[in-house]
C-alpha cells in the first residue's frame, strides 16, 4: 500500500521509499530517500532506479525500500477485471 500513500504520508515515514513503475523507473520518492541518496526528488523522477539511483544508495550503505504498483494486489485485481 506504500505505492498509493499521499505525498504527506509518504514523507512522514522514517525510512526511504522509492515508488517505481513496472519498468523500474522512479515515479515518486519520499523525503527520507531523497535526503539519504542526496538526489532531489524532481531529478529522480523518470530515472532508471537500478542504473542511476541504487548505486548511490549502495555507495553510502543506505537501505531504501522500493515498491511498484505491480506489487499491490488491488492493482493486479483491477488489471484482471476483478474486485476485491
Amino acid at each position: 500500500m506504500l505505492f498509493y500513500l499521499d505525498d504527506e504520508s509518504l514523507d512522514a515515514l522514517p525510512y526511504g521509499v522509492v515508488c517505481l513503475s513496472d519498468e523500474g523507473r522512479v515515479v515518486r520518492m519520499n523525503r527520507a530517500a531523497s535526503e539519504t541518496t542526496g538526489i532531489q526528488r524532481w531529478r529522480a523522477v523518470g530515472r532508471d532506479y537500478e542504473r542511476e539511483i541504487a548505486p548511490l544508495a549502495k555507495k553510502h550503505a543506505i537501505k531504501v525500500m522500493t515498491v511498484t504498483a505491480e506489487q499491490c494486489p488491488e492493482r493486479r485485481a483491477l488489471a484482471q477485471g476483478q474486485r476485491r
